[in-house]
């Protein structure tokens, strides 16, 4: 039977929370090339932390403050790689050891979140189909979410996985996100696309779940000249 730790999460996860809502604003602000204002008043992803953040009365509001400024800073059409570089910088220690708490591994969770959506009429499909002829991955339908499947040798000797899921959600994304964190899955919003005749007008978004021992690409920390050096 599977566990799910629900114990007040510590404040280094907190921590870890933020951060990765902050960098889902600046995920979001980058989509199609376009820079869009995102602060955490209008990113529901963002809002939502705070919210639970206030409601536990943990709220780290030294590090909200800076990563409000820092998205504030970016919606302005500015150079936005000396802020990611200071972001990376400032947040990384959070982002590190598996901040999670959770000693459920990653897939298993998912399987849970996936058990968790059925239950609240959203229709699972696994697994995702390409057909690059008809010009897209899926035929969404309202309240769908599709997960690709699993790949054994991505599963390490620990039960871990060693690399990110996708997760492709046609239409409302709050619900879909909410189930995530309930059982400890935080996810980072890759892409999204604006519904068409096709889709039926849905807004249909991709996110990818980081194991505690992966990161994106654009969250690996940029060496110092002088830390580079003294290694």
């Amino acid at each position: 039977m599977l566990t799910v730790m629900t114990e007040p999460r510590p404040l280094q996860a907190l921590r870890h929370d933020l951060a990765t809502a902050a960098l889902i604003a600046f995920e979001m602000a980058r989509i199609d090339g376009e820079s869009k204002r995102a602060t955490y008043a209008e990113n529901q992803f963002l809002l939502l932390w705070f919210k639970r953040a206030q409601k536990r009365k943990l709220f780290d509001r030294a590090l909200a403050a800076d990563i409000d400024v820092l998205i504030r800073y970016t919606s302005k059409n500015l150079a936005k790689q000396p802020v990611m570089a200071q972001l990376r910088r400032m947040l990384m220690p959070s982002l590190q050891d598996d901040p999670t708490g959770s000693s459920v591994p990653l897939w298993h969770r998912v399987l849970a979140c996936s058990q968790a959506w059925q239950n609240a009429g959203f229709q699972v499909e696994l697994p995702v189909s390409h057909d690059a002829t008809k010009d897209g991955p899926y035929d969404p339908k309202a309240a769908t979410v599709f997960t690709v499947p699993f790949q054994h040798d991505l599963i390490g000797s620990d039960g871990h996985l060693l690399g990110p899921i996708s997760l492709l959600v046609a239409g409302e994304l709050a619900p879909v996100v909410e189930i995530l964190y309930q059982h400890d899955v935080i996810p980072v919003l890759h892409s999204q696309s604006e519904g068409n005749d096709k889709t039926a007008g849905l807004t249909c978004y991709e996110m990818h779940l980081y194991p505690h021992n992966v990161l994106p690409l654009n969250l690996i920390p940029i060496q110092e000249p002088s830390q580079a050096r003294a290694r």
